[in-house]
């Protein structure tokens, strides 16, 4: 095929050329004539298959999933977009071909008031209410908290459950934040991000649309000091796969910070990517509540967090964050031996803590070693029925 059957649509000048599918070509320009309009998730997408030039299909992208390979060693691949997938080929000549748009199960999400999009969260009358956030830029403040939401049905919903979870996360009070606002970073879907099966941020495809919104947002916002990035539930999953683009990308947020909520996806993949980013991270960087996966996937991350110099961790949150994962992890295991009739023996949980152990740190085989010795280590809830027992 020569180059008038294949226009160019990116590169020819410089990078790697770019060509589309004459088929495609009424449906690309009609993107980029949507991108022209100023629409947001367009101008991404026409970016993003724009940066193709630079090959960074080649590189260990979030959005870019090898598709298959042929016989004559061409490869295909999926790129996910806000509003759509592209199939991209790279041919042996090492230029890139536009073979097909598929409007994802996300594009009817693109329509006003129902798109991944930055939102400007106030309240009047102490009720929230929301408004699109111009171009998704944060807004231009010192300390602007901004909140990742969980999936909803509408911002303003999505806005009155972060309220409460960006209180219970951060140091910004409930008056503060009434009076000062917040911004929210909005995905729609019907049901929650993340979970027990779905715990890989990076495998999770139908935010990642979403989190390329926040990853221009977070980009577009590193001038501004100390934004401060809340994840809340399956929000996590979102923020994680728009620090991993930044990452890629070689992008740094210094004086930044970020916190988890109750994430529903890991929070030790989390730090690693806030530590690339140079975000600055308090003591506490996620509160997983009766997680048990939580707690093990922060005690595992504990290690490097005591060895960055932009995070605030210390000694006796270390010992805390590791005492944690083993308290969950003897009261899962002590429910277990419970419910197979062992009156949840020492065996069991011994063998739980030790397999933990292999990839945490040296205050949590402390805590090991005090158990293996006799003192035992016990969770919190069975620490509070012994003493209602003894009572």
């Amino acid at each position: 095929m020569n180059a008038i059957e294949f226009p160019v649509i990116a590169g020819g000048q410089a990078g790697k050329t770019v060509r589309c599918n004459p088929d495609l070509l009424p449906a690309y320009q009609s993107l980029v004539e949507a991108a022209n309009r100023g629409n947001h998730w367009a101008r991404i997408a026409i970016k993003e298959l724009s940066a193709l030039t630079t090959g960074v299909i080649g590189k260990d992208n979030i959005y870019v999933h090898p598709l298959r390979k042929y016989s004559q060693g061409l490869r295909h691949y999926h790129v996910f977009l806000p509003g759509l997938k592209a199939e991209i080929r790279h041919d042996s000549n090492d230029q890139f071909r536009l073979i097909a748009l598929t409007l994802d199960a996300n594009y009817e999400k693109t329509k006003p008031n129902n798109t991944p999009a930055l939102y400007r969260a106030s309240a009047v009358r102490r009720q929230w209410t929301t408004t699109p956030a111009p171009d998704n830029r944060v807004k231009n403040l010192r300390d602007r908290v901004v909140a990742i939401a969980d999936a909803d049905a509408h911002p303003q919903k999505a806005a009155i459950v972060a309220s409460g979870s960006v209180t219970n996360a951060s140091e910004v009070g409930e008056r503060t934040l009434y009076r000062d606002g917040f911004d929210l970073h909005f995905t729609p879907g019907a049901s929650r991000i993340g979970g027990l099966f779905k715990y890989d941020a990076a495998k999770i495809k139908d935010t990642l649309g979403s989190a390329m919104i926040l990853a221009h947002s977070m980009a577009s916002a590193k001038d501004i000091e100390g934004v401060q990035w809340i994840s809340e539930f399956g929000g996590s999953a979102v923020l994680t796969q728009a620090m991993k683009i930044l990452v890629d990308r070689g992008v740094k947020l210094n004086s930044h910070t970020a916190y988890l909520y109750r994430p529903r996806t890991s929070p030790g993949d989390a730090v690693k990517l806030a530590h690339q980013l140079n975000l600055t991270l308090n003591k506490k960087f996620a509160d997983v509540g009766l997680s048990l996966r939580g707690g093990l996937s922060l005690a595992r991350a504990a290690g490097s967090r005591k060895a960055t110099e932009s995070d605030f961790y210390n000694g006796s949150q270390h010992f805390e964050d590791s005492l944690q994962g083993v308290g969950k992890v003897a009261t899962a295991a002590g429910l277990a031996g419970t419910l197979i009739g062992t009156g949840g023996s020492a065996a069991p949980l011994v063998i739980a803590i030790s397999g933990v152990l292999t990839q945490s740190s040296s205050s949590a085989s402390t805590i090991l070693n005090a158990y293996q010795m006799g003192r035992t280590v016990i969770s919190p809830t069975v620490a509070r029925k012994k003493r209602l027992s003894e009572a």
